[in-house]
């Protein structure tokens, strides 16, 4: 790897380093274009350049080649508490330390607690064993590293859980916390191998910005996505997904969906949803 003779040199060399570095990022984003979040070298790939490279280059090259195939990853994770698989939890948890902190929680708020509320609710109208229920509980809250959990969204998102536990408890019906939807699976290319599910396009392409991403994701699904000539929200632009209001936060790699007289962070498939939905409404 480029690392490995090119990092002894960079105490001596110094400044002079730096014209190079866009290339190199170039070429990074150029060799994760096909990776899979199952595979470990990624992490091993860009690790060393982690010092390197200034915090916000760090964290624009990550936002653009490894956040959306993470969230691709999270939204394939199925909760099921008969049959438990951790496979992709673990690989998003993989760069817990490579990747700021809010973007991993936004990647848990946005992809993890709906789901894993939305069975905890269903479960528990159906006369559940509390017990297993507790050991269930805990068993997550086992995953998510404590450095995670001392964030006050994921807090939140335990706690919410912890709520409906307590309501079902004392005999009368838990309140679900409210979602969107529950978010589908993206449907992978057909050249996928015999262990992995191929990755959605929409997932691939390390040079688009966050707007190109989304305006990307808007057109493969034959939605119009245009900003609202003179609206704006705390300072960020109001975009029509279709009937669904939407900020893009640049910063912070999220998307905010206005629903009733909120925004909250929502991810691209919970918009597609919403925007479905009130045109189904709609033609009614």
């Amino acid at each position: 790897p480029i690392h490995a003779w090119l990092h002894p040199w960079l105490p001596s060399l110094g400044t002079r380093m730096d014209p190079l570095y866009p290339t190199i990022r170039h070429r990074l984003a150029s060799c994760l274009q096909a990776w899979h979040p199952s595979d470990g070298s990624a992490l091993a790939l860009l690790g060393p350049w982690q010092t390197v490279f200034s915090p916000s280059d760090w964290e624009h090259l990550l936002v653009r080649s490894i956040v959306p195939k993470l969230q691709w990853a999270m939204q394939e994770l199925a909760i099921n508490p008969q049959n438990q698989s951790l496979d992709q939890i673990q690989w998003v948890l993989t760069w817990q330390h490579a990747l700021p902190s809010h973007h991993m929680v936004s990647l848990l708020e946005t992809t993890f607690f709906p789901k894993f509320h939305q069975v905890l609710y269903q479960w528990l109208i159906n006369g559940p064993n509390y017990d297993e229920v507790t050991q269930w509980y805990l068993g997550w809250k086992s995953v998510i590293p404590a450095e995670l959990q001392a964030h006050e969204r994921v807090r939140h998102g335990f706690n919410s859980a912890l709520d409906m536990m307590n309501q079902a408890l004392s005999g009368g019906l838990p309140r679900p916390v409210p979602v969107l939807h529950s978010m589908p699976t993206p449907v992978p290319q057909p050249a996928a191998t015999p262990t992995q599910t191929a990755l959605p396009d929409w997932v691939t392409q390390p040079e688009l910005s966050f707007k190109d991403l989304v305006q990307r994701f808007a057109s493969q699904n034959d939605v119009r996505f245009v900003p609202k000539p003179g609206r704006t929200h705390e300072g960020l632009q109001v975009y029509g997904f279709g009937l669904v209001s939407v900020l893009l936060d640049q910063s912070k790699q999220l998307v905010l969906g206005q629903i009733g007289d909120r925004w909250m962070p929502v991810s691209l498939e919970q918009v597609l949803i919403e925007h479905r939905n009130r045109s189904a409404l709609s033609r009614k």
